[in-house]
């Protein structure tokens, strides 16, 4: 059974789901889902209506090992009629969804540094929450690259069924940085709600909205021909990465490059492109 923890204010509402660790070894939503528990508990955070849902640890044993999977990965595999442990959980967690009225999900990463929010939901209602959290990069566009997939992650499986959503990177996967962004993330989306009022989000931080649209896979064995940084800036045919065989792979357009991933394996994703759009 997954742990889970329900705080409701006893006034009828909606539900807000939070999920942490779908990935094993991105521990910050599972951090701050537990300081949130501690506030509550400890009535130094007061609900004033709704109800919130949170699932802790989405991939426990996993967590437990600190690992980002232990079969396969959790992430990709909802939507999927396989049977199994792992399809257990992601069946649970598409239940929790399903009978929400918001999610939010909170990650982190191995490699790194800044932030950002993934927001394909794009309603001016979404996109006033995002706004009111201060993590300054926001993705638009994931879930277009990934729309013939036939076994779909969170906000894939979100979107799917109309459920509004908001995914969040929060930083790297050891810095206490990312538990702290993952909170600030959690009290603002709740203040937007009206459904806290005793911690203030912090100020709003000017955003960039950054449209990604290609996927660069790799495709054979071969290594990149800098150390790319997140949202490092490209120009057009610009050099990117060579292969064994001697080819080379360029910059789509003028854009940036998106999770660069030096240590991926053949045939996944290399890195992504996207443009900035405001």
């Amino acid at each position: 059974m997954q742990l889970k923890y329900s705080f409701d204010s006893g006034k009828p509402g909606k539900n807000i789901l939070i999920l942490g660790s779908i990935h094993g070894d991105e521990p910050c939503g599972s951090l701050a889902i537990e300081k949130l528990r501690e506030g509550i508990v400890s009535w130094k955070i007061q609900l004033l209506e709704w109800k919130i849902t949170c699932i802790p640890y989405a991939n426990l044993v996993a967590y437990q090992q600190q690992k980002r999977q232990i079969t396969e990965n959790l992430n990709r595999i909802f939507w999927s009629n396989r049977s199994g442990d792992i399809y257990d959980i992601a069946r649970n967690i598409e239940k929790e969804i399903l009978e929400s009225d918001f999610i939010l999900d909170l990650h982190s990463f191995s490699s790194w540094v800044d932030p950002f929010i993934f927001n394909d939901y794009n309603t001016e209602h979404i996109n006033t929450i995002i706004q009111n959290i201060p993590i300054k990069y926001v993705m638009t566009g994931w879930t277009e690259l990934y729309k013939e997939t036939p076994e779909l992650d969170t906000i894939g499986f979100a979107k799917k069924n109309g459920q509004p959503w908001i995914t969040i990177e929060c930083g790297e996967n050891t810095d206490p940085k990312s538990q702290e962004n993952a909170y600030t993330a959690i009290i603002s989306v709740l203040w937007f709600f009206q459904i806290i009022e005793k911690e203030t989000p912090k100020q709003k931080q000017e955003q960039i909205w950054i449209h990604v649209d290609t996927i660069i896979r790799k495709e054979e064995e071969g290594s990149f021909l800098k150390e790319w940084k997140n949202f490092d800036p490209v120009e057009k045919w610009e050099p990117i990465g060579i292969y064994n065989s001697g080819k080379i792979i360029s910059a789509p357009y003028d854009g940036m490059i998106i999770m660069p991933n030096s240590s991926v394996e053949k045939n996944w994703e290399w890195c992504y492109f996207g443009k900035i759009t405001s």
